[in-house]
């Protein structure tokens, strides 16, 4: 699949994701700030997706549009929740597991690992060594961010719970948005056009 058209699909996927879990009451309120971020991070992403195939070189935006969503990840992870002020809290309490918030967590993470490693290729895409080392950079990003929530949420943020499950299923999700784009890698061998135009 083209990169752009993934774009496409993930930005219109979370866009319907947020309306339909606010359709069925997952929102803690009525359509807030959490949906709404949804809606503009998939209006966001879609937006890069049709740029990237209508112009095809979209280096740029594609790494503006990731510090875009990383900027909106922290937006709503350092959100304090004021209902919830009262409750015990814990550093990377392991007993507040909920499948909601696994699948939340988990998928808020892989456009941010898909659209990092988008965003470090370059002209040696195809050598494995730079491959593996990019890998691994963007699943460290991933963790090391999803930490930094995770402990901030604790010690600054009022109403936050700090869980590890929570930084489990981040990581799942940057490592999902590395498969997703290592998939789409694959499909593109040495001997075809490169993504980016102008390298």
């Amino acid at each position: 699949m083209d990169p752009g058209t993934l774009l496409v699909a993930v930005g219109v996927t979370s866009m319907l994701v947020s309306v339909f879990a606010d359709s069925i009451g997952l929102g803690r309120q009525g359509f807030g700030l959490m949906q709404l971020s949804g809606l503009v991070i998939g209006a966001i992403v879609s937006t890069a997706g049709l740029v990237k195939v209508l112009f095809h070189d979209a280096r740029i935006l594609v790494r503006f549009l990731a510090g875009i969503y990383l900027s909106g990840i922290l937006y709503v992870g350092l959100r304090p929740d004021p209902s919830e002020s009262h409750r015990y809290k814990a550093l990377l309490d392991f007993k507040s597991f909920g499948w909601h918030d696994l699948a939340v967590n988990t998928l808020g993470f892989i456009p941010l690992g898909y659209l990092l490693m988008l965003s470090f290729e370059s002209r040696q895409k195809y050598q494995k060594t730079k491959l593996f080392k990019r890998t691994t950079i963007v699943a460290a990003i991933g963790g090391l961010m999803s930490l930094f929530l995770e402990v901030t949420q604790h010690y600054l943020i009022s109403g936050r719970q700090s869980s590890l499950f929570d930084w489990i299923s981040n990581i799942l999700g940057t490592i999902a948005g590395i498969v997703i784009y290592l998939a789409v890698y694959r499909s593109r061998a040495p001997g075809h056009p490169q993504m980016w135009r102008g390298r």
